[in-house]
């Protein structure tokens, strides 16, 4: 398998800066002591000392070259692996260029990112997991759009639709315009812990800009693009309604992992289990621990 980087080197940037940004890879670790780097006139070669070689082609400011891997899992990729090792080679190298693309025939580009929580981890279910997924579809009419509605529902122990109705007027930090975001603001305080502690939101001082609120913000974003996302694959939302960075990483899961597995889903069953891995994926991403209720401590 290979990983595929192209890359446009910003102005001043040259064959050498690659060169010199290798060289400083190659003496990070002892998995790397054994790299050799040499330069031509129009290249630049990782030997990695195990057989395999990356060689970077370069056309004046544009260069490209295919890096060997191994990896292909779904686990996050071992800090302590030689892919790793290859990866961050790769990853040091966006900062000389201007514009860069990577394409990878296995996953350890994305998994270096998730180990790195560049990316988000598009977690699997566990088997538990699946199976309180199948029981919510068992139990009603639980559809993909409305599996989390429930999902809130049940774990909060709510009584009435007036309940859940009123959830979404509480003091928020999107109080009076997004009544789902403050449900789910709501359903973090109450069920959920940050940073080992019960959250003690602090926006009114902060402005929305403490880990807390853009943690929040992250977290109700992701589930509510994913809805639109659900009835609309193919939508882009502005770049410029993006609020913090785990806002942002949240959303490329959206685009990356989420709407293609989506849409490849064969029957609701399937889309439900992608709704709450989504759901799971965010929550673990932001930082959020679901201890449940404070008087008991129920399954999601």
């Amino acid at each position: 398998m290979n990983v595929h980087f192209e890359g446009t080197l910003k102005r001043g940037y040259s064959a050498e800066s690659i060169f010199t940004l290798c060289e400083t890879a190659a003496g990070k670790s002892s998995r790397s002591a054994k790299w050799e780097v040499s330069q031509t006139e129009d290249t630049v070669t990782v030997d990695f000392g195990d057989g395999t070689r990356l060689t970077f082609l370069f056309s004046d400011k544009q260069f490209d070259g295919f890096c060997p891997t191994e990896y292909c899992a779904d686990e996050p990729l071992p800090k302590k692996s030689p892919d790793y090792a290859k990866m961050r080679l790769l990853y040091s190298l966006k900062k000389a260029c201007r514009e860069y693309t990577v394409t990878d025939e296995g996953t350890a580009w994305n998994k270096y990112l998730e180990a790195m929580k560049y990316k988000a981890y598009f977690r699997p279910l566990t088997e538990e997991e699946t199976a309180l997924v199948r029981s919510y579809l068992e139990g009603g009419k639980v559809t993909p759009l409305n599996l989390l509605p429930s999902v809130l529902y049940r774990t909060l122990k709510l009584s009435s639709m007036d309940e859940y109705r009123a959830l979404g007027q509480n003091e928020s930090l999107f109080a009076g315009y997004d009544s789902p975001a403050t449900r789910w603001e709501q359903w973090l305080n109450r069920t959920c812990l940050f940073k080992k502690e019960r959250p003690k939101p602090v926006w009114e001082q902060s402005g929305g800009m403490d880990p807390l609120s853009l943690a929040t913000v992250g977290f109700t974003s992701c589930l509510n693009e994913m809805t639109k996302l659900c009835t609309a694959p193919e939508t882009r939302f502005s770049s410029r309604s993006v609020f913090g960075v785990p806002h942002g990483i949240l959303r490329r899961m959206l685009y990356d992992d989420f709407v293609p597995a989506y849409q490849a889903a064969a029957d609701d069953f399937e889309r439900c289990v992608l709704v709450y891995r989504t759901f799971l994926s965010a929550l673990d991403y932001t930082g959020f621990t679901y201890v449940g209720l404070a008087d008991e401590e129920p399954k999601v």
